[in-house]
């Protein structure tokens, strides 16, 4: 059974300024995101790096980029999410021979294995917001607003209809494409491919000869998530 250790995606949607591009090798990532300020991610072990991110921009992790990353639990946890599954013609992605299958995402699944994402998500924006303002966090008022704006998250998923496609590794049952469209609208879809499995990918710190920051790059203080030229 194939075991990832190193990978490329590329994600799409309609948006033509909307592409990112992700690199992982084991303990270090870099995301390139082409929306509008163009901006970076590069991740080695503890140190996150950025450049030209908006401030409300929310770093991805080393946990994040290995949920991401192609494997069968990957891909079993995708598909246990489908409901009305449609098992499609096989087809061939870059020499590789996929099973296809289609299904309607089930929103009770998708709530729950998007709520720790989002909950890290939503307590970053108010311990950014504290920072920012010099103010104490509160926690247990965070916690209720936490709870509030997941509880408005979830009512949205609710309406809406996603289906997922899948192409999926024959021999190695890893998900080398998928696409996502909703409300039966091809106007609303993003197509993610995963490619150059265990690839020699390596990725560096922007630091110039003398250990500097390059010109544009922060350091981000892993506590707050604000950029920190140290």
């Amino acid at each position: 059974m194939l075991s990832v250790k190193s990978f490329r995606a590329q994600y799409y949607d309609p948006i033509p300024s909307l592409h990112n591009l992700y690199e992982f090798a084991g303990s270090s990532f870099h995301d390139v995101l082409y929306a509008g300020t163009g901006g970076e991610e590069i991740n080695i072990g503890d140190r996150i790096y950025v450049r030209g991110m908006s401030v409300d921009f929310t770093p991805l992790t080393l946990n994040d980029m290995q949920v991401m990353t192609p494997s069968v639990k990957m891909t079993q946890a995708q598909l246990d999410m489908l409901t009305k599954l449609e098992v499609l013609p096989e087809e061939n992605i870059d020499g590789v021979e996929c099973f296809h299958y289609r299904g309607t995402v089930d929103n009770e699944k998708l709530i729950k294995f998007q709520e720790p994402f989002f909950t890290k998500m939503f307590y970053q924006m108010f311990v950014k917001a504290s920072k920012m303002s010099g103010k104490a966090l509160d926690e247990e008022k965070v916690s209720q607003s936490i709870k509030g704006m997941l509880e408005d998250a979830a009512a949205h998923t609710r309406t809406q209809k996603i289906v997922d496609e899948f192409w999926i590794g024959k021999n190695d049952f890893a998900v080398r494409q998928m696409k996502a469209v909703w409300n039966d609208s091809q106007a609303t879809s993003v197509m993610t491919k995963f490619y150059d499995f265990n690839a020699p990918i390596s990725i560096e710190s922007p630091l110039d000869t003398q250990g500097n920051l390059l010109p544009g790059w922060s350091l981000v203080a892993p506590d707050s998530f604000s950029p920190t030229d140290k």
